[in-house]
């Protein structure tokens, strides 16, 4: 006998799944994943959790929408006959051409006042989300997402009876920056509800608000029933407990879309995302774009920093003791190697002499780690060479923020020097005119990464190639890679992946005399 799974809507951010007790328990265990970092978890030590996240609840019979199309792939692996008991619109009759026909007849301007018109992959964006409702929207730096979201928020609001959308940005300065677009978009025509600290967030709201995420993590979940779509912005960058609650509090939403340039490596984060979102689809590749003229061409360095032995030995050398107080002599940890290096004087002159050395062009430095020192080490060694320096990190305001972004902009003499925390200037801020990077920390995150190398794609004013000078740190030892040469491997697999262009040179510290 065929085992039946039936599935229906309980509202727009859940699903209740009815089948037997041996098809819910392959349900449950089809939707579980180990927690990355379980082994360290207190509750897993004392053994009141095993260290897997279950997105299927088998007690209640609830997971999101977004695991919709992987519930239909179990089923017809497993043989199981399933019906979903709810009905989704018929949309058929927009096709990607009606959509193209639609948009052609917005329209839409640039920040200069000139109309502009999107790209394919642009309108593509907005044919996926009418046809799946929910999805991520996987579109790299320099693509225009703020354009995506402009059309998306415009189509839903004209023929996908929506009559509110909510959309949420990492940070303030985004905030700022996305309802700017829009204003230009439409010469001022389309002002969204900007929510920041000290806003007003009980108002009438007009149909179409700009939130950070934090800012509005608090509020009544019956706050957000008033909103008939979500939208995303740098999706990755939610936690993966505030992206749920304010997702599922949108319990009206039947749109839902994230964008983002790329997924991290964090099977449990995209899981999590794929439910509450959807599934990722890609609509332009960063080569593409790069040939196509749209993002600027880029060459990215790997300078490879050699060691000396007594280096390379301090680093995997460090004297401790076992469990059971024995001398022991031990690699350092991740944290233990990016503070030496970052303290490093003779790695901070390089990165120092590199920038002062780089003439009459904009230039930004991403650093990691504030409380050492590091990136203002940096920025006092440039500014002592002649270059004008703008320090950026967490403690910077906003509006300092934007007038870094705005000088930089401004072009000048180009020849600005930006020293930025990652955190800072990776994600979302969008200066136009760069037109040299150095990556002076050690980079784990693929989004980190790759949002990193999204600054230097949008196009310099005089269309010169981008070049991003990337640090790799070689302290190899008795053939034993250390954290940073093996973080620069990934980097590296990551840019041949995407198809760009690569220079390797290499540079030796010598033994001190």
């Amino acid at each position: 006998m065929t085992e039946r799974v039936r599935v229906r809507k309980i509202n727009e951010s859940w699903l209740h799944v009815t089948c037997n007790d041996g098809v819910a328990s392959e349900l449950s265990d089809h939707f579980k994943f180990r927690s990355p970092n379980y082994k360290f978890d207190r509750r897993v030590r004392n053994r009141t959790w095993d260290g897997f996240i279950r997105l299927f609840n088998q007690r209640l019979g609830t997971i999101r929408p977004g695991h919709s199309e992987e519930i239909r792939e179990f089923c017809d692996k497993m043989g199981y006959e399933l019906s979903f008991e709810f009905d989704e619109p018929d949309v058929s009759e927009w096709t990607e051409e009606r959509v193209q026909a639609w948009v052609d007849t917005i329209e839409i301007f640039d920040d200069s006042g000139e109309r502009i018109r999107p790209y394919d992959f642009q309108v593509r964006s907005v044919y996926e989300t009418i046809q799946r409702r929910r999805l991520v929207v996987l579109s790299p730096t320099s693509s225009g997402k703020s354009l995506i979201i402009y059309l998306i928020c415009l189509w839903i609001l004209a023929h996908g009876g929506g009559q509110r959308v909510l959309v949420t940005v990492p940070r303030v300065q985004l905030v700022r920056q996305l309802a700017g677009d829009f204003a230009d978009y439409s010469k001022g025509r389309v002002r969204p509800y900007e929510i920041r600290g000290g806003v007003d967030k009980t108002v009438k709201l007009p149909p179409i608000v700009i939130s950070t995420w934090q800012s509005i993590y608090s509020m009544d979940p019956s706050w957000f029933a008033q909103f008939s779509a979500y939208i995303g912005d740098e999706a990755h960058t939610a936690k993966a407990k505030c992206l749920n609650a304010i997702v599922d509090a949108c319990v009206n939403a039947p749109y839902r879309v994230g964008l983002t340039g790329t997924l991290d490596e964090d099977e449990v984060a995209n899981a999590s995302i794929r439910g509450v979102l959807g599934p990722p689809v890609r609509v332009a590749r960063t080569v593409e774009l790069i040939e196509r003229g749209i993002s600027s061409d880029i060459l990215i360095v790997i300078i490879r920093l050699k060691y000396p032995e007594s280096d390379r030995e301090a680093v995997n050398s460090v004297p401790d003791t076992d469990s059971e107080g024995r001398p022991i002599v031990r690699p350092m940890t991740y944290h233990e190697e990016a503070e030496w290096l970052y303290t490093h004087e003779r790695r901070t002159k390089f990165i120092v002499d590199l920038v002062a050395g780089i003439q009459n062009r904009n230039t930004i430095v991403l650093f990691k780690d504030v409380k050492n020192g590091h990136g203002l080490r940096i920025a006092e060694g440039v500014a002592a060479r002649g270059r004008r320096v703008h320090y950026v990190d967490g403690g910077v305001k906003v509006d300092d923020r934007e007038a870094v972004r705005s000088s930089i902009d401004a072009g000048g003499a180009e020849s600005d020097v930006a020293v930025a925390s990652l955190g800072t200037f990776s994600t979302g801020i969008n200066i136009k005119n760069l037109n040299v990077a150095v990556l002076a920390a050690m980079i784990k995150s693929k989004i980190m990464n790759m949002q990193a190398i999204g600054r230097m794609l949008r196009k310099a004013r005089d269309g010169s190639r981008a070049v991003v000078f990337h640090i790799v740190d070689d302290l190899e030892w008795r053939g034993r890679p250390n954290y940073a040469l093996k973080h620069g491997a990934a980097c590296i697999q990551r840019y041949v992946s995407e198809g760009l262009a690569l220079k390797f040179e290499s540079y030796e510290f010598k033994e001190r005399e």
